[in-house]
This record gives structure tokens, C-alpha cells and sequence, in this order.
């Protein structure tokens, strides 16, 4: 069975991600990157990384886009489904 060793630079990132505290959101984003380079030896570093950037940056546009949604388009649809149903009360008069 054939050991790698662990680069300075290996052991240097693991010491830095392990520092973190795991409710970190950088923590969070690291491990990712990390494990887009595991799921992925066949790419290069920089195109797994690349890609753990642009699921993160996909995440956070849909995370804005719902709030958005919920804070201004969600009041309005319910009051005009409440107009709906008003009028459509009204109108079997």
C-alpha cells in the first residue's frame, strides 16, 4: 500500500480549516472546495475550485431572489388573491 505524504502546504491548510469554528460560513465554503477537489481528480484544481465557486455564487443569488419574493411579491399576490375573492363575492350578488 502506497503512503503520499502530506505537503507543508496540506498540513498548513488543515491546521487553518481546523481552527475554524465549524458554524463559519468560510469553514463551510473550504470544506467544499475541498471536497470538489476529492470528487473530481481527474479536473484541475483551479476548474473544481472554479466550479465550487459558481455552486456557492448559484446558492446565494436563489437565497436573494426568495427573499426578495417573500418580502415585496408574496404581500402583493395575497392581496389581490383577497381582491379576487372579494370581487368574485360581490359579483354572485
Amino acid at each position: 500500500m502506497l503512503h503520499r505524504r502530506i505537503t507543508p502546504f496540506e498540513q498548513a491548510w488543515k491546521e487553518y480549516v481546523d481552527q475554524l469554528s465549524p458554524k463559519k460560513k468560510q469553514r463551510r465554503f473550504l470544506m467544499n472546495c475541498a471536497r470538489a477537489l476529492q470528487e473530481r481528480p481527474d479536473n484541475s484544481p483551479a476548474s473544481a475550485i472554479n466550479e465550487a465557486i459558481s455552486a456557492a455564487e448559484k446558492k446565494h443569488s436563489m437565497q436573494t431572489s426568495r427573499r426578495v419574493i417573500r418580502k415585496y411579491i408574496d404581500p402583493v399576490i395575497n392581496v389581490l388573491s383577497d381582491f379576487d375573492a372579494i370581487i368574485c363575492t360581490l359579483g354572485r350578488f
